[in-house]
């Protein structure tokens, strides 16, 4: 199996799982098992109920883990294929061990804001990395950069927006974890007011949010539209360009999610939107980056005098 499909395999488990830690966290079943890493003592506890759910999800992160370590044995054993992407599958396999010692010991301390939100922040950073690795990957299968890279300008322009997505997720998971989703009901201002004077300060977190919303709409409508002019092949322009059609239906999602007071489904692609904006950004950063040229390579394999992204 070629590297690139198998990382682009484990992406979508990834974003699978981060579906379901979200649906973990909105029916309240972050708890169900109150033990770690076994659930009640057992490997596999009756499953029903909120049991289910929770169960289910330590299944899926852990059968991303053991994904993550054939990733990482298929880079070591075709390095020299892949060259260069064997420390990107490293980091990666760091990040997932990392991100289930997170998730025990959320539960294991009984759910503090502080290390939820780093749990949900590492996910997303191990989406991140995996996708680099499913990229570079095919870039070297091809034997040629996927997309041109683009001028300094729209490169500054579009890691900006990609930086600011990323804030907004940690806040987002932030105003989760502290119970401030509903802190503030009132749309599109809270009490009159953007930050109203002498509310709580889950008032202010909850608007943080909604103003990163906002800022994070711009900011992917001017990467894109740079983008675009940079030079970018028609289907990565129109990804460049779609992305801030997303950040804007996902503003709806997110005032609908207040509106129906945090409805199951609606929270759920919510969460799903916004790791969907997350790996589309990272996709169009790895693919219009800077180019090096690979080491040299026996003749025959992907990587021979291949100009990579950098």
């Amino acid at each position: 199996m070629r590297l690139s499909r198998y990382a682009f395999f484990v992406a979508a488990c990834t974003f699978v799982l981060v579906l379901m830690g979200g649906i973990v966290h909105t029916t309240g079943s972050s708890l169900a098992c109150p033990d770690w890493p076994l659930c009640f003592g057992q490997v596999m506890p009756k499953m029903e109920g909120k049991v289910a759910v929770e169960h289910s999800h330590r299944m899926v992160a852990t059968g991303v883990g053991l994904l993550t370590i054939a990733l990482l044995v298929m880079a070591l054993r075709r390095r020299r294929e892949y060259p260069g992407l064997l420390p990107w599958a490293g980091v990666a396999l760091g990040l997932v061990v990392l991100q289930g010692v997170i998730g025990g010991v959320t539960v294991l301390l009984r759910l503090p804001p502080e290390v939820s939100t780093a749990h949900l922040a590492m996910s997303q950073a191990f989406l991140a990395i995996v996708l680099l690795i499913a990229w570079r990957a095919r870039a070297l299968e091809l034997g040629r950069p996927i997309a041109p890279a683009l001028p300094a300008g729209p490169r500054r322009l579009l890691l900006a927006a990609a930086a600011l997505v990323y804030v907004q997720l940690v806040v987002a998971a932030a105003m989760r974890h502290t119970g401030a989703s509903l802190a503030c009901v009132e749309i599109p201002l809270c009490k009159g007011a953007l930050f109203p004077s002498g509310a709580h300060w889950l008032v202010h977190l909850h608007m943080t949010h909604r103003v990163l919303g906002v800022l994070a709409f711009f900011a992917t409508l001017a990467a894109g539209v740079a983008a675009k002019r940079g030079g970018l092949p028609k289907p990565w322009a129109r990804a460049a360009i779609l992305v801030h059609v997303v950040v804007l239906a996902q503003i709806f999602v997110g005032l609908l999610a207040v509106v129906k007071l945090l409805n199951l489904h609606v929270v759920t692609l919510h969460l799903g939107l916004a790791a969907l904006i997350w790996g589309t950004l990272v996709s169009l950063v790895v693919v219009t980056s800077p180019r090096r040229r690979a080491a040299s390579a026996p003749s025959g394999t992907p990587s021979a005098a291949a100009a990579v992204s950098a």
